[in-house]
């Protein structure tokens, strides 16, 4: 991989809750959202979702950059951002905390981050992610008080942590506000996921100033929620859940001896996949049948697997 794509990756290194340049490249795009109260994916309008305020909004945006992002935590979520739901005069929006990368050819891009705890319309969110999920806190936390932390913080204006400390919150990263949050409405405190031993992260980590205390991975925050409505800007769910399964594996294959010149290339001007991860894209979505569409993201990600075994051998 060369020194400009080692550049590239670093400026973008700062999280998956990171935009840069944000707006530039964002698309307007329509969406699908289908109903999971009654454990099967029914397709619904927007409006036939019970949405309250106090509600969890988890998001993938897909693509080779979240992908990167994943990469740093051991663990794999199928979403890497997320804010808070609330209802305003019965319009939703998420609050979400976000930070914008602004590139610096002289100083590690984490000292140029701003950004903060913003709030957007449900419906823009839910265009610009491949995949969004949709939980109800736990039934003992107090919603109220997940409000009034989270628009205490947007009033106050609380700047993104670019470097992800969660030993301190005068800043805070978009799952480190939902951790909180939870803990303001009673919840136990969340556990920190760890990050990956893998040498070429490593030093991408020291060089940002990242901390190396692990992060709030987005996944443990639901753990004791219950699922509410899953949304796609792809055309089917079965699209959207073939994309993360493929980020899935990828990620599970990620091991301490590889580098990230093995998964992305420069591309006119952006981070790009390699040509045999787009085949193994391309081939995946190609293995599943759009008249019979498959809805549990586990069942998908094992035929994945298999794929990824017939293109690369097992993991070693």
């Amino acid at each position: 991989m060369g020194r400009v794509l080692v550049w590239f990756c670093l400026v973008l290194s700062v999280g998956g809750c990171a935009h840069f340049l944000e707006g530039r490249f964002a698309q307007d795009r329509g969406f699908n959202v289908y109903d999971m109260r009654t454990g099967s994916a029914e397709k619904v309008n927007l409006s036939g979702l019970s949405l309250d305020s106090g509600q969890i909004v988890l998001a993938e945006s897909g693509g080779p950059l979240s992908l990167f992002f994943s990469l740093f935590a051991q663990e794999y979520s199928a979403t890497g951002h997320g804010g808070i739901l609330m209802l305003e005069n019965g319009r939703p929006f998420v609050y979400e905390s976000v930070g914008i990368v602004k590139p610096s050819f002289f100083n590690p891009p984490t000292v140029g981050v701003s950004g903060g705890i913003r709030r957007t319309k449900l419906r823009k969110f839910l265009r610009r992610n491949i995949y969004t999920e949709i939980h109800n806190p736990p039934a003992d936390v107090d919603r109220s008080k997940m409000i009034e932390f989270v628009r205490r913080h947007f009033e106050a204006k609380t700047p993104f942590d670019a470097y992800f400390d969660f030993s301190e919150h005068k800043r805070l990263y978009c799952t480190e506000m939902i951790a909180l949050a939870l803990e303001a409405g009673g919840s136990d405190p969340v556990e920190l996921t760890k990050n990956r031993r893998n040498p070429s992260l490593e030093v991408a980590r020291d060089w940002l100033g990242i901390s190396n205390a692990g992060g709030v991975l987005a996944r443990s925050l639901v753990l004791d929620g219950v699922l509410v409505a899953i949304a796609t800007n792809q055309s089917d769910l079965t699209e959207a859940l073939v994309e993360v399964g493929v980020m899935e594996e990828l990620h599970r294959r990620f091991t301490v001896s590889q580098k990230l010149g093995n998964l992305f290339a420069w591309k006119f001007g952006a981070l790009a996949y390699r040509d045999d991860i787009k085949r193994l894209i391309k081939k995946a979505h190609s293995a599943f049948d759009s008249s019979d569409p498959i809805t549990n993201r586990f069942e998908i990600s094992e035929k994945v697997s298999v794929l990824a075994e017939g293109f690369y051998g097992p993991t070693r």
